[in-house]
């Protein structure tokens, strides 16, 4: 196998003896992904999940991870030595993103990049070697345009970050200055840079946050998918980064989680110190849980539970993560606050048909632990006995696109619902929620869908 060849450096011809076709396929994201593929056979989970956090957007990363096949595992001594080598080329892979993404935020402070800081030079790649060339030309280096060769000499890397140093304070004079000539402009003016220095507060809010976003769509054996999860976990993701101004590297993002992924990421009845609790800087960091995909309700009692993609909806004791546990753990994170939404009904039914047996008379309710400290708010999409419908013509989880509506601004701009103060709250929500999805879910769907709050309703949750 030329992808396990190439990982654990097994092969024996040289790299340039290979035809182009798989040249290509030696790209940092098929590489990544070929890795990822055998620590997870290898059950190696944690280091396979670091590598997609890390990488799971690069191109022909997914190309990688399904190179091996029907492969069924390796040995032991294998996988010993792909976890070796999958550390080292991490580390190398992590170190080179790092400086990239150092050479990014200069040239953003500069004002000649406009694109993404994820530390790839894969995505927005012709603006930023646009920008590395406008750089380079203005202080008298080689014009090559390449983001390397600012690493290959330190003196320009250190140039261009004294640059962007030097840049700031006269950035905040422009901006003052302009604010005095808006003043004097008018009030549409005015009001356009308050939106501006807004989304830039809230970038720096947003430093120290950190999110869990959970997308659940392909579910093993006969369980129906969640055809939309994806997309609205792809959105809620979209949201913390660009509306609420969260760093890439403080996103948990989980496609497809399994139990032992939730229970890693969450921690379990007997321990709440799981991934998020490491993230967490205590009294700062502010948090939002994202989850859309299946829920079902335990046959013994009124208890939710979220359905990882390997559990059984009729064994959901065993096999799923219950709420509960779910909340009194976040209730346990030191958070200086936390933002809990839930797209996923717990009546035992789906858009695709009963995912459990004999559910009838079934009532969950989800709510906020009694202990939990005043910072928690929790909404989910329906009440216990309620279905959560999708929006087949906007592709996402009817809840899901109506929320993340009122969280950019609709809820509070909304004559019916909100204030127009700029600042969406928990009440403002509710409100927007009530009148819009549960109204389209009746004249859509000919059913009851009202999403469950609990939390302070004045609580800000974003503004805009």
């Amino acid at each position: 196998m030329f992808a396990l060849a190439l990982v654990l450096g097994l092969s024996s011809s040289p790299v340039v003896a290979l035809p182009a076709k798989q040249l290509v396929q030696t790209s940092p994201g098929y590489r990544a992904g070929v890795m990822a593929a055998i620590l997870e056979l290898c059950a190696r989970h944690n280091l396979s999940s670091k590598l997609y956090n890390t990488y799971g957007s690069f191109p022909r990363y997914n190309d990688g991870y399904a190179s091996l096949g029907q492969t069924k595992g390796f040995s032991p001594e294998t996988c010993s030595k792909a976890a070796t080598q999958a550390q080292v080329l991490f580390d190398i892979m992590l170190q080179g993103r790092t400086m990239v993404e150092r050479a990014q935020r200069a040239l953003k402070t500069l004002k000649l990049y406009h694109g993404r800081t994820d530390g790839s030079v894969q995505t927005d790649g012709v603006a930023l070697k646009s920008a590395v060339k406008k750089w380079q030309e203005r202080n008298g280096f080689p014009k090559t345009g390449k983001i390397t060769d600012l690493f290959d000499e330190e003196a320009q890397i250190t140039q261009l970050e004294l640059d962007a140093l030097e840049f700031i304070p006269k950035s905040e004079e422009r901006v003052k200055e302009k604010a005095e000539r808006v003043a004097r402009l008018g009030l549409q003016q005015e009001e356009k840079i308050s939106k501006d220095l807004k989304t830039e507060a809230a970038k720096l809010k947003g430093e120290d946050a950190i999110a869990v976003i959970i997308g659940n769509r392909d579910y093993e054996g006969s369980t129906p998918d969640v055809d939309f999860a994806i997309n609205d976990s792809d959105a809620m993701k979209d949201f913390a980064l660009n509306k609420l101004g969260y760093r890439p590297g403080n996103i948990i993002y989980l496609r497809d989680a399994t139990q032992a992924k939730l229970r890693e990421t969450f921690g379990t009845k007997e321990s709440h110190k799981g991934r998020l609790y490491d993230y967490v800087r205590a009294g700062i960091s502010d948090v939002v849980v994202f989850y859309s995909g299946h829920g079902v309700p335990a046959p013994s009692g009124p208890t939710g539970y979220l359905l990882p993609v390997d559990g059984n909806p009729n064994r959901a004791e065993l096999t799923g993560y219950p709420v509960d546990v779910l909340l009194k753990n976040l209730a346990k994170v030191p958070a200086k606050s936390m933002m809990v939404f839930i797209d996923a009904c717990f009546s035992g039914d789906s858009p695709k048909g009963m995912l459990v047996r004999a559910t009838s008379g079934l009532t969950v309710k989800i709510t906020a632990p009694k202990k939990a400290s005043d910072n928690m708010i929790v909404i989910t999409a329906a009440e216990g006995d309620q279905f959560a419908s999708w929006d087949e013509d906007a592709k996402h989880g009817l809840f899901t696109k109506h929320l993340l509506e009122a969280l950019n601004g609709a809820a509070d701009k909304h004559a019916k619902t909100g204030n127009k103060d700029g600042k969406v709250t928990l009440g403002e929500v509710k409100a927007y929620l009530d009148r819009e999805m549960t109204y389209q879910a009746r004249r859509r769907f000919s059913r009851d869908q009202h999403a469950t709050v609990s939390g302070d309703l004045k609580t800000v949750l974003s503004a805009y």
